[in-house]
């Protein structure tokens, strides 16, 4: 049977670095990024909507594209500001795992459920990483929700103005995109509930000091 090679001792031990400095912020400031994705997505709606209704005042019969394409740039921004906040969590869970054989043998053990055997030093690893990956993903799933329902807004307006030919194109890429979107989803759902399962199963170890 081949056995999991150990880590190298030069990326250091996880359980030093699995303090209370696992996360690169703590749970208050993570609430904060949360509601700060809530403000910039009501702010942006809010200018982009004003500028759609002041645009089309003149043309009525735009004013319901406009209106989409507002809320559509709205959720660009939002999503943006998610992505941009998903960096620092992947960034230290970067820094956990270690070199590329073990990240792949651990995110299968915490965020996909599969059997691998691990050494210490790798479940250590694994604890750690189980902290960040829940949050992470979140983020991720807010991200990828706001950028699909921009792509949406973009390309719903062509399918209300244009002819049937454009009608049919308008339906099929927005039927494709949902789909993708659903099935993103669901794996990164799934990759929360097994990494909090995880998370729960193996705490992480006392720091050596």
């Amino acid at each position: 049977m081949n056995e999991e090679p150990a880590v190298s001792g030069r990326q250091g031990s996880p359980t030093r670095s699995a303090r209370g400095d696992t996360l690169p912020w703590s749970r208050a400031v993570l609430r904060r990024k949360l509601r700060t994705i809530r403000v910039v997505f009501a702010s942006s709606i809010a200018v982009t909507m004003l500028v759609s209704i002041a645009l089309s005042w003149s043309n009525p019969s735009k004013l319901a594209s406009a209106v989409i394409v507002s809320a559509g740039l709205s959720c660009l921004v939002a999503g943006a500001t998610a992505s941009a906040m998903t960096w620092p969590l992947d960034e230290r869970m970067r820094e956990i795992v270690g070199g590329s054989v073990f990240r792949s043998a651990i995110r299968k053990v915490v965020a996909r459920g599969k059997t691998i055997p691990l050494d210490d030093d790798q479940r250590a690893r694994a604890s750690c990483f189980a902290v960040i990956a829940p949050d992470a993903y979140r983020l991720r799933t807010i991200g990828l929700t706001a950028l699909t329902i921009a792509v949406l807004c973009v390309e719903l307006p062509n399918g209300l103005d244009s002819s049937v030919r454009i009608h049919a194109f308008a339906a099929v890429y927005c039927a494709a995109i949902f789909v993708i979107w659903g099935v993103g989803i669901t794996l990164t759902l799934r990759s929360i509930r097994l990494s909090e399962k995880y998370r729960a199963e193996h705490p992480v170890p006392v720091p050596v000091t």
